[in-house]
């Protein structure tokens, strides 16, 4: 599975296992605790791509940091949104593509200029245009790459995506 290339949430989604927490986060009640403690050890929150959620490793080690994120913020928008979805009598695809719709709904309403193109043509694969979506949310600009708290604080702004 290669990030840069069309169609690669799709595959991620068929290939992942969703659901169950890790057996610690599990015993917990409150829900900002279990997102605490799952998004802490990626990176997320500080703006630097870790380990992914569930596994604790990344599936591609070869992937760049933009890819590694693009995983991460994928899999914890996905998870993160199945833990407020009660959805339990439904099967793992169409929770899967719900959320999907959840995140491309999210992610146009905060920031529309995401997206230029045809709305309509986009919702016909609400993969792509998520995938699109994410790419273009993880985008910083030339400029504050060279500054390392500019490109940090952008970073870690995607944390409050997720919460």
């Amino acid at each position: 599975m290669n990030p840069n290339v069309q169609g690669w949430l799709r595959l991620y989604c068929e290939q992942r296992t969703a659901g169950s927490l890790p057996e610690p986060l599990a015993e917990l009640t409150e829900s900002e605790e279990i997102i605490y403690g799952l998004l802490q050890p990626t990176g997320l929150m500080y703006g630097h791509p870790v380990q992914h959620p569930l596994t604790g490793e990344f599936q591609l080690s070869t992937q760049d940091t933009v890819d590694k994120m693009k995983v991460i913020f994928a899999e914890s928008l996905l998870h993160v949104g199945s833990l407020h979805l009660h959805l339990e009598h439904q099967q793992q695809q169409e929770v899967t593509d719900h959320l999907v719709l959840e995140i491309n709904d999210y992610l146009l309403n905060i920031y529309p200029h995401l997206y230029q193109g045809k709305l309509s043509s986009a919702f016909q694969d609400p993969y792509y245009l998520a995938e699109t979506l994410i790419a273009k949310r993880l985008t910083v600009k030339t400029s504050l790459l060279k500054n390392y708290l500019a490109n940090l604080f952008h970073n870690s702004l995607l944390f409050l995506d997720v919460y």
